[in-house]
């Protein structure tokens, strides 16, 4: 130990208190570990980046309604096994921390996390921003958790702010940046009434991951009849984007807003899991796409998505609109929007720019509706080709109306004479004439639908044009 120069020199399951003027390193070195019954940290920047095992167990709070001596999730302040405070700095670079026996606390601290992992057993985190009375607090100093780079923090559930007026929640923010990854079983909450979108929660390129279900509003993600936890966070959509993995079913009631600055684009949302994601209401104002790369996202508004937003659906996945109605500018991908009429007299979905199947041009696809939806006029179907004769397709059960539409193949290079390209599968036909409104194609192709086959396809004039002037 030298306080003077903030070195904590380590053995094999030692354990050590003690207290530092300057910055500490925790690196007990490979194959050794740090075991402590508590870090308290204070002014001094703490680097974690070997193994440390914080191993209070004394400290759960039987006093909480409903908690019992097995709980996992809460315990006391005075207790925690980890307590960053009044203006303390924790960086974890590398290896594991892991605190056991209670709640950790991040009160009027940073907690970087650029590498390793921090896990707190199941154990939830209180993020809060504290009055200088309170122990370790200081009311001038935020709250601010930042997971980046690698690194990946496991909570319970992470509460964004303490109890009423003893906090400030607008002084707690959670920073989920590219690399980072934050994994919660149950929800970014706050525990009582604060001014509407006092905390700030933002989704930059980093990972929202939910790990377990729950049913009390606690306990479920951003939970629907709790107006704290639904009504007092901002969720902010950076350039980075919003992205959230579930393997098990997940509500989100909150508004998601856009971080940027005016007239640019965010980095939308990005579900990944093979569960549904369901955003079930209005206001929310990101205007980067939806991409469902697995499982589903629902809606359970009408309007939940901006009605100048992209929704993109990758192969397997679905975008369900639940009897819920949604305009778009632009539908695209190989997977399914589904639920899009219960009946065919009232579309539920609306596309007013853009159907544009596939993934891109080098990710071919069939983009598939259940069933019809109203067309603008004007909206392009947009296709990429292959010389092997490959396409994007689109797959629509209804009676399609090429008369209002444009057609645009993204690269007309790659259109071969030798082959027929399928850019769309009708079994109802078309209505109106065969064709397109106005296309880019060259003067030597044409499009033609085959009735028996249901097939609209690009064909090549192989005969001898004649031109007579």
């Amino acid at each position: 130990e030298d306080p003077e120069n903030g070195i904590l020199t380590t053995y094999p399951y030692s354990q050590s208190a003690t207290s530092f003027a300057g910055p500490v390193t925790l690196d007990p070195g490979d194959g050794n570990t740090n075991i402590l019954g508590r870090l308290w940290i204070g002014q001094p920047t703490v680097i974690a980046s070997g193994t440390t095992l914080l191993m209070n167990t004394n400290a759960l709070s039987t006093s909480i309604s409903g908690a019992t001596a097995d709980d996992e999730e809460y315990g006391t302040n005075a207790g925690s096994p980890l307590n960053i405070s009044g203006g303390g700095r924790l960086a974890v670079t590398g290896g594991e921390l892991r605190a056991a026996g209670s709640r950790p606390i991040s009160q009027s601290a940073s907690l970087t996390i650029s590498g390793g992992l921090v896990d707190f057993d199941g154990h939830q985190i209180l993020h809060a921003n504290a009055e200088s009375w309170m122990p370790g607090g200081d009311s001038s100093v935020p709250a601010i958790t930042t997971v980046r780079d690698g690194g990946r923090l496991y909570a319970s559930m992470i509460r964004m702010a303490g109890a009423g007026n003893r906090t400030d929640a607008s002084k707690s923010v959670l920073n989920i940046e590219t690399g980072g990854l934050v994994r919660v079983k149950g929800s970014l909450y706050i525990a009582e009434s604060q001014p509407d979108y006092a905390a700030t929660v933002n989704f930059n390129g980093g990972m929202l991951e939910w790990a377990k279900p729950h049913n009390s509003w606690e306990d479920c993600p951003f939970g629907n009849d709790n107006t704290a936890t639904r009504d007092n966070i901002a969720y902010n959509v950076l350039v980075g984007g919003m992205n959230i993995t579930n393997d098990v079913e997940m509500w989100f009631y909150p508004a998601i807003k856009s971080g940027v600055g005016a007239g640019e684009t965010d980095g939308g949302l990005t579900k990944w899991g093979q569960s549904t994601f369901a955003l079930m209401n209005t206001g929310n104002t990101f205007n980067g796409p939806v991409t469902v790369m697995q499982g589903t996202v629902s809606i359970g508004a009408d309007g939940a998505i901006p009605a100048t937003g992209t929704v993109r659906v990758n192969s397997g996945a679905r975008f369900a609109l639940n009897n819920k109605s949604q305009s778009l500018a632009r539908i695209e991908g190989s997977g399914t929007f589904a639920g899009v009429n219960p009946t065919t007299s009232s579309p539920l979905l609306s596309v007013t720019s853009a159907i544009a199947p596939g993934m891109g041009e080098d990710s071919l696809g069939t983009l598939t509706l259940d069933g019809a939806c109203n067309i603008a006029d004007d909206t392009a179907l947009e296709v990429d080709v292959a010389v092997d004769g490959t396409s994007d397709c689109f797959s629509y059960p209804a009676q399609l109306d090429l008369s209002k539409m444009t057609l645009h193949v993204n690269d007309v290079t790659k259109l071969n004479n030798t082959n027929k390209y399928i850019i769309a599968t009708l079994p109802n036909g078309i209505v109106n004439g065969l064709s397109f409104k106005s296309t880019n194609l060259p003067g030597n192709w044409e499009v033609h639908y085959y009735a028996r086959s249901h097939e609209l396809k690009l064909v090549p004039l192989n005969g001898t044009i004649l031109i007579i002037r």
